[in-house]
This record gives structure tokens, C-alpha cells and sequence, in this order.
């Protein structure tokens, strides 16, 4: 079994425990929950609540399969039996494996107590072939709110103004923002020349530095959203990914509410501006957020999102440096060539030479690509080097000039930021200058979360 296999039945096993994890669920109500699991999957409470107890225990890699002893002997159920196993199940979808399985030995004898349930679900599934969910059951729309903060993050994306990128053309910009379902508050939010799946794990990563982790993530059913890499994440930091429903956007209201504040607050007077580059829109939407929604007060909690996430804070999560940096790699399969060389966007980078002609994982920072690390058979090999890092030839950047009246809201947003900065103690994120790394800034927000 390959590794990546490996990491998708991982993977599949914490889809399943997922809402187990839950931990204002009573002893009873798991047990409860475990049973309905288990037989919503047609998998056995015992599995479950083995699966649910390894994690509990050891993380996410106890819930890898062990590989075999026998690896490479062949073990496979006849052809004509899994295509028997296959009409069984398209003439009714209901049937689980385990009820299949005393058909096929009827009809044949010689494979009786032969058929391992775990062999035939998995021939099935390579065929693209698993039973169906049963129909959903409709139910009336009720007002939800979490508990405490960090209990649910409500995460999406907007298409925001037009902006000048680096080349001097026009772009449209995208916003990512996560919201925390009690407080309303956002752990963070900004804006992006694209919406490819780097930009979603940014967000998510500067959100979790600031804010700690959250219990559970709600997203709609986007591709990125969707995405293996978010799963991994996930599932190593313990967050529970839960996705709305399709065709039903009453779900996603709050984070929908939030956006339609920002058009009609900070981008309906941004957009009576010429187009500005990316980092002054950040660096004002940064204000806007600071000055004016943080600290007002919300109409339906009756609090400020500030003082309602301080006052529903319980005790916060931080991962370690060390581990948010690892989780967050984006991964690449790559073969060595001869000369013991990986490219990567044109770069190449010097690794082990025992590992030539071999397919190994290459795991990077897409902001930072001045040094990569080297996987091979699901271990750490090496850190590569660069022989010299490609930097793309960029027009200068000049400052954004604007004239309209509209100027007045970008100045009060500044003055008022200013009078924060000069009343609380720390920094804030939007105030940081453009030369500090972005390493220095984690910092910086992990210590004032630590005062607060």
C-alpha cells in the first residue's frame, strides 16, 4: 500500500470521528453519536470507537493503517466475484457490504468465510463503487450560535475592487476572511490577486497565529475548500472541517452579513478612488477593521465583536512554532535527476545523492521558496538547497495617489488609528511596516494574545 493511500484511509477514518471530537458532548451522546456513525458507514461501533480512542491518544498518525506483513503477496477476490458484488449493490444501493457479502457466498460455495469485508469494500471503491447516502430528510431553519469563541470559524471569500498589481496592470481584488461564530469578530481577513488555494492557507495560518485554533471550520463546497491539503491540515491540528449544504446559502449568513458590511462600508467609498495597489487596500481595509468593526457595537449581540470574543475566550490553542510552519508546507512530488537536483518554479535546489532517479515529496512555503524539504517513503530526508533563487523583475512600486472627496474617510481611518495605537499597548497587524518579516509579525501577535 502506498503512502498516499495510506494518508487518504487516514483521512477518511477522521471524516468518520469528526463529530466525536466534540467536546461538550456528553458520555452518553457520544456513545449515542458513535453507533449512528458506525452504522451510517456500515462499519462496526467497535471500529469506531477504536479509531476514535487511537486518536484521542496518539493524533492523527495513529490513525494510519498499519502496512502488511505479507506486503506484495496477492490476495484478490475473483473478477466475476466483485462484478457480482457490483450488480448487487446497483440493484440496491441500501445493501452494505456485510449484507452483500452472504449473497456472494450462495452463489459461490467455494469462497465461503473467504470474502473479508475490508478486501471487497476497497475492490469496490477502486471501481468508484460505495453505497450511497441516504436522503437527507428537510428540515425548518433555526438561528445557531456557538458557545464560546474559537468554537466555529465561518470561512469564505468575496470578489472585492479593481487594484494596480506589480506590473501596473488592472486586477480584481479577492478577499479571504474567516469569522468567528460567537464573538463576530475576525480573526483575519484580507485581500489577494487570486483565489487559488495558497491564499486560503495564509489566511487560515495568520488567523490561527492571531487568534489560536479553532474547533471547527464552516465552508461552503468550493474547490479549495475541498482540497486534500486543507483536509491535512485539518486533521493535524484537530479542527473539524464541516461544509454547508449545497443550493442552501441560509447557512453561511453570518459570513455573508460581514461581507455585505465591507461593501457597503470601506468599499463603497474605496471604490470612489483610482484603482490603488493591493498593500494600500490591505493597509486600510486593516484600519477599517481595527477602528470601525471591531469596536462597534454588533445589533444582534449587543456587543462589540472585541469585547464579546475577550468576554467568550476560553483557554486558547497555539500550535508551536515549529509545528504551524510544518503544517502548513504545500506538497509537490518531484524526481531527482542525475546531478541530485529538484526543480521548483524554475529553481534548483541540491539534495541528497543517494535519492537520484527517485520520486520523492518536496515540501515548501509557496511565500518563501529559499529553502524546501526533502520526504521520501513518509520520512524527512533532507533540506534542500538553492543554488540561486529566480526573482521575477518587478516595475516599481509607487505610492497611490487619490483626489476625491472620498479621501476624507481614508484620513479619518488613519487619525483614529493613530489615537488606538497611542491609547493601547502593542501593535497592531495593519500598522506593521512593509520591511518587517513576516516571522517578526507572528511574534508580535502571539505575545499580545499572551498579554490580553
Amino acid at each position: 500500500m502506498s503512502e498516499e493511500r495510506r494518508e487518504e484511509i487516514a483521512l477518511e477514518r477522521y471524516r468518520v470521528i469528526a463529530p466525536l471530537l466534540d467536546s461538550q458532548l456528553e458520555r452518553y451522546e457520544r456513545r449515542r453519536l458513535m453507533r449512528e456513525r458506525a452504522e451510517r458507514e456500515g462499519l462496526s461501533p467497535n471500529t469506531v470507537e477504536r479509531w476514535y480512542k487511537d486518536y484521542s491518544r496518539y493524533g492523527f498518525k495513529a490513525l494510519f493503517p498499519k502496512r502488511r506483513r505479507d506486503l506484495g503477496a496477492s490476495r484478490k477476490i475473483p473478477l466475476e466475484v466483485v462484478n457480482r458484488a457490483s450488480e448487487l449493490l446497483k440493484e440496491n444501493p441500501r445493501r452494505s457490504i456485510a449484507r452483500v457479502i452472504p449473497f456472494l457466498e450462495l452463489e459461490f460455495p467455494m469462497l465461503k468465510e473467504r470474502i473479508k469485508r475490508s478486501t471487497l469494500s476497497r475492490l469496490l471503491l477502486e471501481r468508484g463503487i460505495s453505497r450511497k447516502s441516504l436522503s437527507r430528510e428537510e428540515k425548518a431553519y433555526r438561528n445557531f450560535e456557538a458557545t464560546h469563541s474559537n468554537a466555529i470559524w465561518h470561512g469564505d471569500v468575496m470578489h472585492g475592487p479593481w487594484v494596480i498589481d506589480s506590473t501596473g496592470k488592472r486586477r480584481r481584488a479577492i478577499l479571504f476572511a474567516f469569522l468567528d461564530d460567537f464573538s463576530r469578530d475576525i480573526p483575519h481577513a484580507e485581500f489577494y490577486l487570486d483565489e487559488r488555494l495558497p491564499r486560503l492557507e495564509d489566511c487560515l495560518k495568520k488567523g490561527i497565529l492571531k487568534a489560536g485554533i479553532p474547533e471547527v471550520i464552516f465552508v461552503d463546497n468550493a474547490f479549495i475548500f475541498s482540497s486534500k491539503k486543507l483536509r491535512l491540515i485539518c486533521a493535524e491540528l484537530g479542527i473539524r472541517k464541516s461544509h454547508s449544504t449545497p443550493y442552501h446559502p441560509q447557512s453561511k449568513g453570518k459570513i455573508e452579513r460581514f461581507f455585505r458590511t465591507v461593501r457597503d462600508e470601506f468599499l463603497s467609498e474605496i471604490e470612489l478612488l483610482p484603482p490603488m495597489l493591493l498593500r494600500d487596500l490591505n493597509h486600510y481595509f486593516f484600519m477599517w477593521l481595527e477602528v470601525s468593526y471591531r469596536r462597534r457595537r454588533h445589533t444582534q449581540t449587543r456587543e462589540s465583536p472585541k469585547e464579546r470574543w475577550e468576554r467568550g475566550r476560553k483557554e486558547l490553542r497555539y500550535p508551536s512554532r515549529e509545528k504551524i510552519d510544518l503544517v502548513f508546507l504545500t506538497r509537490e512530488k518531484r524526481v531527482v535527476s542525475k546531478t541530485a537536483q529538484v526543480k521548483l518554479f524554475g529553481n534548483l535546489y541540491n539534495v541528497e545523492p543517494a535519492l537520484c532517479g527517485k520520486e520523492v515529496e518536496v515540501r515548501y512555503d509557496p511565500f518563501d521558496l529559499r529553502r524546501i524539504w526533502i520526504w521520501f517513503s513518509g520520512k524527512a530526508i533532507c533540506e534542500g538547497k538553492c543554488n540561486g533563487l529566480i526573482v521575477l523583475k518587478r516595475r516599481k512600486e509607487e505610492s497611490t495617489q487619490v483626489g476625491s472627496s472620498a479621501i476624507q474617510f481614508l484620513k479619518s481611518l488613519e487619525s483614529s488609528f493613530k489615537a488606538l495605537n497611542e491609547k493601547e499597548f502593542g501593535i497592531c497587524f495593519s500598522m506593521l511596516r512593509k520591511e518587517i518579516s513576516y516571522k517578526e509579525s507572528r511574534e508580535n501577535f502571539k505575545d499580545r494574545s499572551l498579554k490580553t
